[in-house]
Formats: C-alpha cells, sequence, structure tokens
C-alpha cells in the first residue's frame, strides 16, 4: 500500500543518533570488513553502519543497546548465509533496545528462526526484507520472544519464507505479554505445515496498514493465526488479505479466548475448510467496516464463529453463497450488506455496486480489485456512526484516540455526506458508509455520542429528540439496534452538557 507514507524511521534514526555526541559510527566494510567485527566493537549507544554489497556471513546481536543499518537500503545490502545457519541470532536479558534498519535478510536455516531469532530484549526492526530463509521447528523468517519490551516492525517483507511447526513469515511470543507492533509490513508466500502461514503470534499484537498475499497453512490461520489468553488481543486496522489459504481460517484464525477487533479491512478470495476468511472459537471477534468478497469455505464462507461472541458492523459480504457468516451462537450483524441477507437491525441485501470488482487483470478475487463504491451505491450513507470503533492507535497522527476511527482503508476521511444519497443509515449529519472505503468529497463531520441534531452539542435538544422516539425509532439509537431504548437514554445523559471539538 501506499497512501500514508513519510520520512523514514532510518533517516529520523541518523539525526537521532548523530545528535548524541557520545555514540561512535562503525562503518563496514571502511572500518571493519565484516558486520560481525563492528558489532564486536559496539559499546552502548553506538551506531553500525553497512555500505552497499552482500555480506556472506551469520551475524550475532550485541549485549548493549545500538543500532545497525545500512546506509542505502535493503535493496542493495543483503546478509547471505547461505543456508550455513541462522542470519541473524540475539538472545540477552539485559541491555537495552536494539535496532536493525535496511537489511535483505536472506538463506538462513535453523530450528527456529530461520532468519533471526531474538529472545529477551526489546527490538524494532524498520525497512528489512527477510526472504528464503527456512526453520525446521518455528519462525521461519524470524522468531522474537521478548521479556523486556515491545517488538516493533515498520515497513518490512517476509516473502517466501518456510517453517514446518509454525509461523511461516513471523513467530512471535513473550512471558510478560509485552505486544508486537506491525505497520505497512507485506507478508507473501509464506508457507508453514502448521499454524501461521504468515504469523503465529500468542501475545497482543497490532497489525496496521499491512498486506498479506498467498500465505498459507494446512492447519489454523492462513495469515494470521493468533492463540493467545483471555487479557490479550488481535487489532487488525486498514490490513488486505488475498488469496491465502488454511484448512481452519483462510486470512485469520483465532481461539482459546483473547480478543480481535477488524477495522477496516478488506479480504479477498481468502479459502478454507470452515472459516473461508476468519475462524473463530472462544475468542470474541469484532468487525466494523470490512470488505469481505469471494472468501470460501465448505460452511462460513467468510466467517465461522464457534463459543463466543461475534460482533460485525458496517460491513459488505459480497458475493456470499448462503453461509457467509455461520456462528453459534448467531453473530449479531448490524448495518451490513449481505447478500441473501441476514437478521439484524440496518441490514440489506443489494449490489453494493463496486467500482470494478473484476479489477484490470479481469478476474475476480485478485489483487487488483477496486472494491471502492460506485455513486448510487445503497453501501453510502447506510452505516451506523456509533458502531464505527475509537481511534486508538491513532491513524491519523492527531493525538486524539477518543474520537471514532476517522480514516477509511484508502487514508481518506471516514465521515463524508453524500448530498445525492439519502441518509439510509443511523447518525446525525454525516452517516459512515458500509465497507472499507468511503465514498464522496463533500464535508467531513466526525460524529459526536449523544448529538442527535448535528450542532456539536450534547443537550436539551438532543435529549427532547431521542425522548419523542424513545420506544418506536431509530432516531435516538446510539447503540446500532435499531430502536431508541433505555440504552441510549443512558448513553446520552453520561454525555449531556459535552461540547464536540
Amino acid at each position: 500500500m501506499t497512501h500514508r507514507r513519510g520520512t523514514t524511521a532510518c533517516a529520523a534514526l541518523v539525526v537521532l543518533v548523530a545528535a548524541c555526541t557520545h555514540a561512535d559510527i562503525r562503518h563496514v566494510p571502511g572500518d571493519y570488513p565484516t558486520i560481525q567485527e563492528a558489532i564486536d566493537a559496539v559499546i552502548e549507544g553506538d551506531e553500525v553502519v553497512v555500505a552497499p554489497g552482500t555480506y556472506y556471513e551469520t551475524i550475532e546481536l550485541p549485549a548493549v543497546p545500538c543500532t545497525i543499518r545500512s546506509s542505502d537500503g535493503p535493496s542493495v545490502t543483503i546478509i547471505d548465509a547461505q543456508q550455513a545457519g541462522r542470519v541473524v541470532n540475539g538472545h540477552s536479558e539485559t541491555g537495552g533496545r536494539i535496532t536493525l534498519c535496511g537489511f535483505t535478510i536472506t538463506n538462513g536455516l535453523a530450528d527456529i528462526g530461520g532468519g533471526l531469532r531474538s529472545e529477551g530484549r526489546p527490538l524494532t526492526i524498520e525497512e528489512c526484507i527477510f526472504e528464503h530463509n527456512n526453520a525446521t521447528y518455528q519462525g521461519g523468517g524470524a522468531y522474537i520472544r521478548t521479556v523486556m519490551g515491545d517488538t516493533y516492525l515498520t515497513r518490512c517483507r517476509f516473502d517466501s519464507n518456510w517453517a514446518e511447526m509454525g509461523g511461516g513469515g513471523l513467530r512471535t511470543l513473550s512471558s510478560a505479554s509485552f505486544s508486537v507492533v506491525l505497520r505497512e509490513c507485506t507478508f507473501t508466500e509464506n508457507v508453514t505445515l502448521s499454524s501461521g502461514g504468515a504469523i503465529q503470534t500468542l501475545i497482543p499484537t497490532v497489525l496496521i496498514d499491512c498486506e498479506f498475499l498467498d500465505n498459507g497453512t494446512f492447519y489454523f490461520g492462513g495469515a494470521v493465526d493468533f492463540d493467545s489468553s483471555s487479557t490479550h488481543s488481535l487489532t487488525v486496522s486498514n490490513c488486505k488479505f488475498v488469496g491465502n489459504f488454511a484448512s481452519y481460517g483462510g486470512a485469520i484464525s483465532a481461539y482459546r479466548s483473547g480478543n480481535v477487533e477488524l477495522l477496516n479491512c478488506l479480504l479477498i478470495a481468502n479459502l478454507a475448510q470452515p472459516g473461508g476468511a476468519i475462524f473463530q472459537e472462544e475468542a470474541a471477534l469484532h468487525v466494523a467496516n470490512t470488505t469481505f468478497v469471494g472468501n470460501e469455505a465448505a460452511v462460513g464462507s467468510s466467517v465461522y464463529g464457534l463459543g463466543s461472541t461475534v460482533a460485525i458492523m458496517n460491513s459488505i459480504f459480497w458475493p456470499a453463497d448462503g453461509h457467509a457468516i455461520v456462528s453459534a451462537p448467531r453473530a449479531d450483524v448490524r448495518f451490513s450488506n449481505i447478500q441473501g441477507g441476514y437478521p439484524g437491525p440496518g441490514n440489506i441485501s443489494a449490489d453494493p455496486m463496486f467500482v470494478d470488482p473484476l479489477g484490470p487483470d479481469g478476474f475476480a478475487g485478485t489483487e487488483d480489485d477496486d472494491l471502492r463504491l460506485l455513486p448510487g451505491s445503497p453501501c453510502i450513507d447506510a452505516g451506523c456512526n456509533y458502531g464505527v470503533p475509537f481511534d486508538e492507535f491513532d491513524l491519523d497522527g492527531d493525538g486524539d484516540t477518543a474520537e471514532f476511527l476517522p480514516l477509511d482503508f484508502d487514508g481518506n476521511a471516514r465521515f463524508l455526506d453524500d448530498p445525492a444519497t439519502p441518509d439510509t443509515g443511523c447518525g446525525a449529519t454525516a452517516v459512515v458508509d458500509m465497507g472499507a472505503f468511503e465514498f464522496g468529497d463533500g464535508d467531513v463531520v466526525m460524529p459526536c455520542v449523544g448529538d442527535l441534531d448535528g450542532d456539536r452539542i450534547v443537550g436539551q435538544s438532543d435529549l427532547g429528540l431521542l425522548l419523542s422516539a424513545y420506544g418506536w425509532t431509530a432516531v435516538g439509537d446510539l447503540t446500532c439496534d435499531g430502536i431508541t431504548d433505555q440504552a441510549d437514554l443512558g448513553i446520552l445523559l453520561a454525555e449531556y452538557g459535552q461540547t464536540c471539538e
């Protein structure tokens, strides 16, 4: 994906490190002939800068915090283990964060973490490519276990990595409940015989602006397998899953409790036996403003849920085959478009009118399908504003995490009113669309909880509107259940007197 790209983290690190007068810069091969020799010489805060070239070696990360980066990026700076061992190894439960930036890490072979194995230390990995690495056990591209801090991966690629027993691209875990956060990462054609073709994660995990293409497994989670405890969560925002396959959950599997949120995502042509796109058992699943197209399974072609909450809001399932959503207990689906219909307030069954569902290649279910909405789509202004989650991870970078999620899949404004389309959904002023994309270029009006008249103040007028609709219409529906009732009154009274910015 190309939206919302900024100054690279590598460049920011150069400025930061240069400002630290005590730090030394150790150049490879200018000062040291190999990367490992430069690493062996670092002290705390140093920076190793590697010139373009292919370095046939395996490296051991130092015991002190430092930055190891290339000068010109991963396409021209390659660390190649030639299948002689793991490319990058690090094991230390003391010391601070290590940053690894701008390398291609390839041809690693090990039992755990063919490309990289890091245990103990907090780790930041930026603009790295992990390709053609193999693990005979877990974590083909990388295996990361931390007990000292969160792990961050930004603008990384995992291509054609393999692991026998889990995490074809990446496996993450922590004995101390630290998180892993991935932004703008791509996983393509990673495979495992067990679970998690691209990622197998056992810790709180956040995926933002990531793509998963043609990853697979013969067990759980063709792209992502989330196997965690009740206190952990998997949050997936503005991500794309295309052509992934598994026995259970072609794109995502989640089980053993926990909480899964899927926001502003595209899931296209994923394949499994149950749960063509998502398989959920015990873990609670919440889906909002997500588009499912062409996913296939024997049962639950898009979502198969078992034994816990499945809540779906403002989403599109098209085409569907009569069993797009299969859940026990029944899924709670609201203000969504499902071919063939599904019980729930605000739900419709009408051609969503995608711009080009076949894409330039002429085939449905491929990466180039354009699933934006055409003018006149029944999905425009048809969602429920109060079903949009809050901006927990500050996608627009304005520092406000208490607002509703402000951006759609493309990074455009989420709440746009289309004057040519009657509002059939729920909300004041600008009603959200169904699906991952927002239509139009009109005024941007962020919703305000309890503001039913659109004046940005929760006051007497709003209370009057709610009471006049009480018990028989959805005018004051703040819970997206299709009726104005006591629950809505409680929300409005809790917000009474508030002024929205």
